[in-house]
């Protein structure tokens, strides 16, 4: 044991302790640089690879010759496989090569700890600085444990040359001790420091390359994508709102265009029908009217004329007889009074009943007036709506092209927005919600497009079927006015009959008055005689 401990406190100990603490600081410093190098090498080839484009454009047209050599980097290769994903390739447009867009920047890919983690492990490197440290230690503890233990040895003998050889030996433990403490603890920074510099010019050259490669690149973000998918859309709805008001416009126009186009033809048949039976009935009731009157004055002229000539003659005969015999006229008179006033009350009768046939008549022509009218108002409403109809093919041409601008522009906005999806990269999710709530506006806006053909398709069913009921109600009508009308005309006829039947009385009375006048004369004639 003191053989060991003379050994350990011995000068040559001591450096060889010494050497080998500097050996382990020395040996891992030596290979961490070595990596450290080839990291800052490659970065520096990416670098150079980077400086023969000069700008966007350049970095596109010779795209594949970097991605290439990118590829074959041992450094760069394995981060640049995965960035090179998140490119988006616009097409060109004019003769300059559009610039490649990504959403990520360089530096989210090439980072220096990352890349650095694949060729060493910077912890068990960061470990040997303790462990300098910790063999600096170790040193000082065994020399202070030798020297004390030879010190131990020569403190209890009466030699004074024996304690100032223990003394010796203690003093060469502490030198010991202390030696291998403040090797250890400058190995340590001396590596610290180094380790520090490498890492942080390997790091700076890779912040160069990142750097580099952003200024070659388009950056899109997430957040930019989205606000001009935002803008588009807004854009979109605008003319979606656009369209379906001039869509809302034009189908109603062409609904009115469609009514009229089958309405009008049936309308103007109707007025022609409802003109004709006016002309008809007109011209059908005034030949009546004629011919009852005619027939009328016949009648009269028949039935009454020759008795009346004949009794005026009469009359005339026995003038100079009824002077004379005034008395026996007067009796007569009053025998005559009774038939005449039942005559005169039957014609009163029949001149009643025509009044009240003529009044029927009347109010049945205003009627038909009222009605002929009303169809004249419909018509001059349909020519109106017709009116309508011709402008209606106007605005449908212009809707026609309004539809084809707006066409234009939503497929405008669709190589947008496909373009616009290529390029989100990580935000894909929220983009892919974006795109799924637009199709669910269109489907919602064909859901209504298609509600509207059938909303359409009812209400030209429920006109098809009002315009069937109005024919029909119309039909009616004049049926009616037929049955009123023949109505009408079996009591002017019944009128006339019965007028017919008093007035053939009446030559039955006056033959029987003319009987009695000749009676009265005949016997006044006797008596005179």
């Amino acid at each position: 044991m003191t053989e060991i401990a003379k050994l350990l406190t011995s000068t040559e100990s001591v450096w060889v302790s010494c050497l080998f603490i500097v050996a382990v600081g020395v040996v891992p410093f030596l290979m961490m640089w070595g990596k450290l190098r080839s990291v800052r090498v490659d970065a520096e080839k990416g670098i150079g690879t980077l400086a023969t484009a000069d700008g966007k454009s350049a970095f596109r047209a010779n795209y594949e010759d970097h991605d290439a050599r990118f590829l074959e980097n041992r450094v760069l290769g394995k981060t640049w496989r995965e960035y090179r994903r998140t490119f988006e390739f616009p097409a060109s447009l004019g003769g300059a090569a559009a610039p490649v867009r990504t959403p990520l920047e360089a530096s989210a890919f090439f980072q220096a700890e990352r890349l650095m983690a694949d060729r060493l492990n910077l912890r068990r490197y960061g470990a040997v600085p303790n462990i300098l440290t910790g063999l600096g230690i170790l040193g000082t503890f065994v020399g202070l444990a030798a020297g004390i233990h030879l010190a131990n040895l020569g403190i209890n003998v009466a030699d004074i040359e024996a304690m100032k050889s223990s003394l010796g030996d203690l003093l060469a433990g502490a030198s010991m001790a202390f030696l291998t403490s403040i090797c250890g603890l400058t190995c340590s920074m001396l590596f610290t420091l180094g380790e520090r510099t490498l890492v942080a010019n390997s790091g700076a050259a890779i912040e160069r390359f990142a750097a580099s490669l952003d200024d070659r690149l388009e950056f899109v973000t997430a957040e930019a994508l989205a606000a001009k998918q935002l803008e588009e859309s807004k854009e979109q709805t605008t003319q979606l709102k656009q369209f379906n008001d001039t869509l809302a416009i034009h189908i109603a126009e062409a609904l009115d265009e469609r009514v009229a186009g089958r309405l009008t033809p049936a309308l103007d048949r109707l007025i022609e029908a409802v003109n004709g039976v006016r002309s008809d009935r007109g011209e059908s009731n005034e030949k009546l009217l004629t011919s009852l009157v005619q027939e009328f004055q016949r009648t009269m002229s028949g039935a009454a004329g020759s008795e009346i000539s004949a009794m005026a003659q009469t009359l005339e005969r026995v003038q100079d007889v009824l002077e004379n015999s005034l008395g026996a006229m007067q009796e007569a008179g009053h025998a005559l009074t009774s038939p005449i006033a039942a005559t005169t009350n039957r014609l009163e009768v029949s001149m009643a009943k025509l009044e009240t046939a003529i009044g029927g008549w009347a109010s049945l022509i205003e009627g038909t007036k009222q009605t002929l009218e009303r169809f004249d108002s419909l018509t001059r409403a349909m020519d109106g709506v017709h009116g309508k109809f011709q402008n209606t093919a106007l605005a449908v041409e212009r809707a026609g092209e309004n539809l084809k601008v707006t066409g234009d522009r939503l497929g405008a906005a669709s190589d947008v927005t496909q373009t616009a999806a290529q390029s989100m990269g990580e935000a894909s999710v929220q983009l892919a919600t974006a795109v799924h709530a637009t199709s669910a506006s269109w489907a919602d806006y064909q859901n209504r497009f298609a509600d509207t053909d059938r909303s359409l398709a009812a209400a030209f069913q429920q006109l098809d079927e009002g315009l069937h009921r109005y024919s029909d109600q119309v039909k009616h009508f004049l049926l009616e006015i037929d049955e009123q009308f023949g109505k009408a005309s079996k009591h002017l006829v019944q009128a006339v009959s019965t007028m017919g039947d008093d007035l053939g009385d009446l030559p039955v009375e006056v033959k029987k008055l003319t009987e009695q006048v000749d009676r009265i004369a005949s016997g006044l004639q006797r008596r005179v005689g």
